[in-house]
């Protein structure tokens, strides 16, 4: 299993230990980690304890982190009542979200790896800071597609949608792979997301953030 860090995500989006430190937002693509990027997170912030000097301090932001979808390795999930492990349920989100929390919503099955959609239509909540969301998902079964519809902050993405849905929100899952749900402009600031599925049978892995 994956090795967790142990500080908060406060800690991990305001790291300022040193006056005048220049900011600096740290991501990850996919595939990567933000494990990989930890190690260099304390000489960023902290270079005179590394031979270096305070003027060459940063303020890390170290923003959404990847997160996983299903029980083995999946964090912040905030649906009532937690996840009950390979069993199908009718799950739902609570009325609000702290950043990087997430929820489900309608009949679902929390697997090992993946958590799978039983029954139309069902929808996965997350509250996020970042500029892009990417969710690994598909079809459970080859040769299926699963309509979708994405929102931020209950509204159409518009300007903000990624390359794989339009101005309204719709796409359409046909093979497993990555999904570009949401390209925003600035301000990066927290903001809900929503995908909601019109169809049942989809299989969800992980999403990523950029």
């Amino acid at each position: 299993m994956r090795p967790k860090s142990r500080a908060s995500s406060k800690e991990r989006r305001n790291r300022r230990k040193l006056p005048n430190a220049l900011p600096v937002i740290v991501t990850h693509g996919w595939p990567g980690s933000i494990i990989e990027q930890l190690k260099i997170i304390d000489p960023l912030t902290n270079p005179t304890a590394h031979g270096g000097s305070a003027s060459d301090a940063f303020d890390v932001a170290l923003r959404s982190p990847e997160n996983y979808v299903g029980y083995d390795r999946t964090q912040n999930f905030a649906s009532p009542r937690g996840a009950d492990r390979d069993r199908r349920r009718v799950y739902s989100a609570p009325a609000r979200l702290a950043l990087n929390q997430w929820a489900l919503v309608g009949e679902w099955t929390m697997g090992r790896q993946a958590t799978v959609l039983n029954k139309a239509s069902g929808e996965i909540v997350y509250r996020f800071q970042a500029r892009d969301v990417h969710l690994v998902m598909g079809p459970s079964r080859p040769g299926g597609s699963v309509r979708f519809r994405v929102t931020i902050d209950r509204q159409t993405p518009g300007a903000a949608h990624g390359l794989d849905v339009d101005e309204s929100g719709n796409g359409t899952a046909a093979e497993q792979r990555l999904y570009q749900l949401i390209r925003q402009p600035k301000p990066i600031v927290d903001r809900t997301f929503v995908i909601e599925f019109l169809d049942a049978g989809v299989e969800t892995f992980a999403f990523t953030f950029g």
